[in-house]
């Protein structure tokens, strides 16, 4: 879809917008922890998409490459809300166990638990390591004795299955 938007084909990158838009839009409330963000770093990501298309290469998987930038762009927002936060005294007592923030995360995770009991465990297991772990396809064929190819199979397959 990426490579026919490259050549000015706008239905292409709206069909591609509107299959990805969910998945991208969940990793980052996961990563960044309340929607407000996650909309803000999933706009970030289609803006970022636009101006970097040209460097896209056809070869590698358009929703890796997607995924990398959205990884991007919530690292971004994390470190500016890092600098927008007033620093705490020297004598500040230690924040609270529960933090909004995290309570938000754990239901992000909860909630993508749920959409995703109906896969089988080594499918949720490969998503929890491309997504939220963040792992490599290298990494993940090494932990499972298998090599990157069918690693990269797997996964575009599942997407599939997730799209329909």
């Amino acid at each position: 879809m990426l490579a026919l938007y490259q050549s000015a084909d706008f239905a292409a990158f709206d069909h591609f917008y509107r299959r990805n838009e969910r998945l991208i839009f969940y990793f980052l409330l996961a990563r960044l922890g309340n929607r407000g963000d996650a909309d803000d770093g999933s706009q970030e990501t289609f803006l970022r998409l636009h101006g970097a298309l040209m460097r896209y290469d056809p070869k590698q998987s358009a929703l890796a490459w997607v995924m990398t930038i959205a990884r991007n762009a919530s690292t971004d927002i994390l470190r500016r809300r890092r600098r927008s936060e007033p620093r705490p005294p020297a004598d500040f007592d230690l924040m609270p166990a529960h933090s909004t923030a995290v309570d938000v995360a754990l239901a992000c995770r909860e909630e993508l638990n749920i959409i995703l009991r109906g896969l089988s465990a080594t499918d949720r297991a490969l998503i929890e390591a491309r997504l939220l772990d963040e792992d490599s396809y290298a990494d993940i064929a090494a932990k499972e004795g298998t090599n990157q190819a069918q690693v990269r199979q797997r996964w575009s397959r599942l997407l599939k299955r997730l799209r329909t």
